[in-house]
């Protein structure tokens, strides 16, 4: 699950990524849902066992894993009200992530930085689709054994 504080209005974001839901709650209690079976808001494109790490005042950016991995995961923009939300921008390579990965807006810049934990890859990508930066490392799931511990 994914948890979100937005202060402008004091409200606390909820997204569960095997229910394809986040909901939106302040101190009156649920205000709305996206997603899911019961999602209130209307749209097209939505996510797809999703989760994220950043929610502004009309916006979120989330880390869309999806269900094909045929398709790959994506990094996708949304704008939202109380009553819709609508994709406003969408990045893919085909890869697909079965974790948690991450993505977050990058201060000062129009970038984005992604986590692609399946991948070995941290990507930053500028708004125009371009990859500006890139870091890839060999992950092995070898076993390493525990360091022998010292008396002081």
């Amino acid at each position: 699950a994914s948890l979100g504080w937005r202060d402008e209005d004091e409200t606390l974001f909820l997204m569960w990524r095997w229910l394809d839901t986040l909901v939106a709650i302040d101190d009156q209690g649920v205000r709305w849902g996206w997603g899911g079976d019961y999602g209130e808001l209307t749209g097209s494109d939505s996510f797809e066992h999703a989760h994220f790490s950043e929610v502004w005042d009309g916006g979120l950016l989330v880390f869309d894993n999806r269900v094909d991995e045929a398709g790959g995961s994506r990094l996708v923009e949304y704008t939202f009200d109380e009553a819709s939300y609508q994709k406003v921008w969408e990045w893919t390579e085909g890869w697909w992530e079965r974790g948690v990965a991450d993505v977050r807006r990058v201060p000062g810049c129009d970038t984005v930085m992604s986590s692609w934990p399946d991948q070995g890859r941290i990507v930053e990508v500028a708004r125009d689709g371009t990859t500006t930066w890139q870091v890839s490392v060999e992950a092995s799931l070898e076993r390493i054994e525990p360091l022998e511990v010292l008396p002081f």
